[in-house]
């Protein structure tokens, strides 16, 4: 019978986030960061698929959290004497209608290129799943080991999906704290007695931290944080920010700014996860619940507070408030005897409230343009929804806006290099080619291994001072930024058939430069430098190409045909 109502909850809760989110289904695809999900490869960036798997994942993630908070309520007070399961049903179907239709969720389901993190999570809520069921029993069966081995798999799969899984190890250590309470701790506990009575408990998260702990490390070593920019205050305000905006949200953005200094009025931020943590500590004795779910909090959002603030990151971090909330709406149902329809109404209108928040923010991310006008009434001086604003009216071919868009996002961040590559983009298509030039060049100092810059910037040279007429193949090679060999070489061989060996040279000195160690590069230079009569520098160069590659035919041409005297 409880199984069956479980079921049917749980379906229920399925389908009302589905619904909700459904209407973001005709929303486009919005990419602003590497969407590694398979349906994106196997439907080519058709937005309503790509948008189709990720409500349908969210929903999903909405049932599996269900299914969690029961089995966390059930071995909490709400079931105080072990027989009353059904009365857990509705505190877990509290939260999980919080998690589900919190605004705060519109972002990761609607803007498809941060899909991994709704797939990161369903692996996490798999894995807790199979963890409880493996622990909930002081005597460990053998059957149920293969429930371990599972979350461990799990484990994998998640942190393999997004880094925000990385805080697994410390998460399933927290479920024996509370509400499996397989972890004997108290406040003066000696750490070497923690780790005595705990040995079995601790052991078996080993494979989790592993697991952890690499990904960690490769994520790190790929992903140039820069961390000279944070601090313990800068921190703690993140986590204050994504309290304050999982009780009040509003006015939520897909980027926001964060202080380069906290000043005094983030001071609210700081104050509100202090407060929270020592209510916390104060209750742990007479209810672990609250610090459980702030420990949750501080655990789960730790990946990600060293990244910038995104309502995405706040997906798996939010699972703790809304045990709160299911938990307190549960409570207050058990204390009255009368009147329970009536608190059980008070504590839906909260869900639905978000829900209606859910759906207007959902219609921001109808679009590109729609998107980064809403971000622009918060913050007007957020240069990535100038370049935004600029790319969609260059898909439009308004380029005229689109130049005023992405000189704005320029001028607020000089510094980066992909600004001044689309406003040269803009004016190419606009026939300003010699502005278009310059702006690639000016781009390369700033990240010189940028190879399509120095290949715009060499053939828009060429194309400006009429070296020579096929114009449309040197456009198409701009306009799709090739690879920086195939024009130059390109460059190269037409100007040493015309016998314009200086602008040859100079060309091939670039190439050199920019693919050093290359025979190829090294051989052409050697024939331009050869026209303008440095023959030992060329045969220098022909001799450096064939001690790269013996076998390097144009080099060995070269030297025959003008051997070395030494």
């Amino acid at each position: 019978m409880y199984s069956k109502n479980i079921w049917l909850a749980g379906s229920a809760i399925f389908i009302i986030t589905f619904t909700l989110f459904s209407f973001s289904l005709n929303g486009q695809f919005i990419d602003l960061g590497g969407y590694g999900g398979m349906d994106y490869s196997a439907w080519s960036k058709n937005p309503f698929i790509c948008h189709l798997s990720s409500v349908i994942l969210h929903s999903v993630n909405a049932f599996l959290f269900f299914v969690f908070s029961f089995m966390f309520f059930d071995r909490t007070e709400l079931n105080h004497d072990g027989k009353n399961p059904a009365g857990v049903i509705v505190p877990a179907a509290f939260s999980a209608l919080f998690f589900a239709a919190h605004p705060l969720r519109a972002e990761a389901v609607a803007w498809i290129s941060f899909h991994s993190v709704v797939l990161s999570v369903f692996f996490c809520l798999l894995c807790f799943l199979s963890y409880f069921t493996y622990a909930e029993n002081r005597q460990i069966s053998s059957k149920k080991r293969k429930f371990y081995v599972f979350s461990v798999i799990l484990c994998f799969l998640a942190v393999l999906t997004n880094i925000i899984a990385a805080a697994i190890p410390f998460l399933l250590l927290l479920l024996d704290y509370f509400p499996l309470r397989r972890l004997n701790f108290s406040g003066n506990q000696a750490i070497k007695r923690f780790l005595s009575e705990n040995n079995q408990q601790l052991k078996e998260k080993i494979p989790f931290l592993a697991i952890a702990a690499i990904a960690l490390i490769i994520y790190l070593s790929t992903s140039h944080i820069p961390f000279h920019g944070l601090s313990i205050a800068k921190i703690i305000y993140l986590y204050g920010f994504y309290l304050i905006k999982t009780a009040f949200p509003f006015g939520l953005v897909p980027v926001y700014q964060m202080p380069q200094n906290v000043l005094l009025p983030d001071i609210i931020f700081i104050a509100a996860i202090c407060s929270f943590g020592a209510v916390s500590w104060h209750f742990r004795h007479k209810n672990p619940l609250f610090l459980y779910a702030f420990l949750y909090y501080i655990i789960a959002l730790m990946p990600a507070s060293v990244l910038t603030a995104g309502d995405r990151y706040s997906y798996l971090p939010m699972l703790s408030f809304a045990l709160l909330f299911g938990y307190a709406g549960g409570k207050m149902a058990l204390s009255l005897k009368k009147g329970r329809k009536f608190a059980y109404a008070a504590f839906s209108s909260i869900p639905l409230l978000f829900a209606g928040i859910s759906f207007f923010q959902q219609k921001a991310w109808a679009d590109s343009e729609t998107l980064w006008l809403h971000e622009l009434e918060y913050y007007k001086n957020c240069d990535i929804a100038w370049s935004g604003l600029a790319n969609k009216q260059y898909g439009n071919e308004n380029y005229g806006l689109a130049l005023m868009y992405i000189t704005k996002a320029i001028e607020l961040n000089p510094s980066h290099f992909p600004y001044k590559c689309d406003a040269a983009k803009i004016h190419l298509a606009m026939g300003n080619h010699e502005t278009a030039f310059s702006l690639f060049s000016s781009a390369i100092p700033i990240n010189p291994g940028n190879y399509p810059n120095a290949d715009n910037a060499c053939s828009l040279k060429f194309k400006h001072e009429e070296i020579f007429q096929k114009e449309k193949m040197f456009v198409e090679s701009i306009e799709m930024r090739r690879n920086i060999a195939l024009s130059l070489y390109s460059t190269v061989s037409l100007l040493l058939k015309e016998k314009r060996y200086e602008e040859a040279a100079k060309v091939t000195e670039n190439l050199v430069a920019l693919m050093p160690g290359n025979p190829d590069a090294m051989a052409l230079h050697a024939y331009a430098l050869a026209g303008i009569g440095d023959i030992s520098a060329a045969q220098e160069l022909c001799r450096s190409a064939l001690s790269i590659n013996p076998g390097h035919r144009e080099a060995s041409a070269f030297l025959k045909q003008y051997p070395d005297k030494k």
